[in-house]
């Protein structure tokens, strides 16, 4: 029975021996492959031995590795990218690795300008008009000008003030064209400031979940306000997803 159990715990020594002999420690930085800015809490994963880690505020990690391992790395804001430890990487140095930014395409948005107002503009200061006078343009096939400065008879057709009037209604409609421009750019940015923070997926990051539905439905059921979304930094905002996936989970038994 003792030599068996001798046999047993050499070979059992010699099998920690051997994976540490193949072990290894794999630095390396994450950064911005176009600004070269450090990618922060990056998640670093063991794939075949599901294990890992996250990335300093300066990018760094450190892991216990072994050759062929497959590390995936997954950023918010940023492309997955997936490598395997072969003798490309000189293991012995801290590596230098680049994350492709993402681009998230936002829905078009045009802007129609009103190209005729400059002209009006021109034309209403050029008519020699007192305030007083009071012009009635008739309107059938297509404009067919002044008519005369009497009253409208009733039959139809555009009242013009003089050209003080006309410059205080056209610039009054303008200034509110602009008001309603103004808002609608405003709505824009809110809008793409949110869809930057909290989108698919970056639930789909956070909370490892694959399906488009059940993701529609953990964002409806989070049930954040545009005003929270914009506010919130965005480590505060993830902090309380990876929380509410938790809750979300556990009612859904997700897990």
């Amino acid at each position: 029975m003792i030599p068996r159990l001798l046999i047993i715990l050499f070979l059992f020594c010699g099998t920690i021996v051997n994976a540490q002999e193949n072990s290894i420690i794999f630095r390396a930085r994450l950064v911005n492959a176009v600004s070269g800015e450090a990618v922060s809490y990056a998640h670093v994963i063991i794939e075949n031995k599901n294990l890992g880690i996250s990335s300093t505020f300066e990018g760094d990690f450190s892991l216990l590795a072994s050759l062929n391992d497959t590390i995936k790395i997954t950023a918010v804001g940023y492309e997955d990218t997936t490598i395997v430890l072969d003798e490309y990487y000189d293991l012995d140095n801290v590596q230098l690795l680049e994350m492709i930014p993402t681009v998230y395409e936002l829905p078009e948005v045009e802007i129609s300008p009103y190209l005729t107002y400059a002209e009006l503009r021109r034309a209403i200061v050029n008519f020699e008009l007192s305030d007083d006078d009071l012009t009635y343009i008739r309107v059938r096939n297509n404009l067919q000008g002044i008519l005369d400065f009497k009253e409208p008879t009733g039959e139809g057709g555009l009242r013009i003030g003089g050209p003080v009037s006309l410059l205080y209604s056209a610039f009054s409609k303008h200034a509110k064209t602009q008001r309603k421009l103004r808002k609608m750019k405003k709505q824009d940015s809110k809008d793409a400031i949110v869809l930057r923070k909290y989108n698919p997926q970056v639930v789909e990051t956070l909370t490892g979940l694959q399906d488009d539905e059940m993701i529609k439905k953990f964002m409806k059921w989070c049930s954040y306000t545009q005003e929270y979304l914009i506010a919130v930094d965005e480590l505060e905002l993830y902090t309380s997803v990876v929380v509410k996936y938790k809750e979300f989970a556990q009612i859904h038994s997700l897990n």
